[in-house]
């Protein structure tokens, strides 16, 4: 249409610029933020400090429906 020409460019940045900030939204800053906590944790450990992530154990009830989440020391083993 009329001013298509001129439109387009404008269009191509903002495409550009959602789908760009959607990326680095929903996948880079998460993934990002994964290894650099991994690396402080493996520096912790290499320093002889103890690893601060606790240990979970999932408990499911009968049906399987319902699952809690427990710290590994807070479980009763039979």
């Amino acid at each position: 249409g009329a001013g298509g020409a001129v439109r387009s460019p404008m269009a191509i940045a903002v495409i550009g610029g959602l789908t760009t900030s959607t990326l680095l939204t929903l996948v880079v800053v998460p993934v990002w933020f994964t290894y650099i906590d991994n690396f402080l944790h493996w520096l912790n450990k290499l320093f002889g400090g103890k690893d601060s992530r606790p240990q979970l154990d999932v408990s499911v009830n009968g049906n399987g429906k319902d699952a809690n989440v427990l710290k590994k020391d807070s479980v009763t083993r039979v």
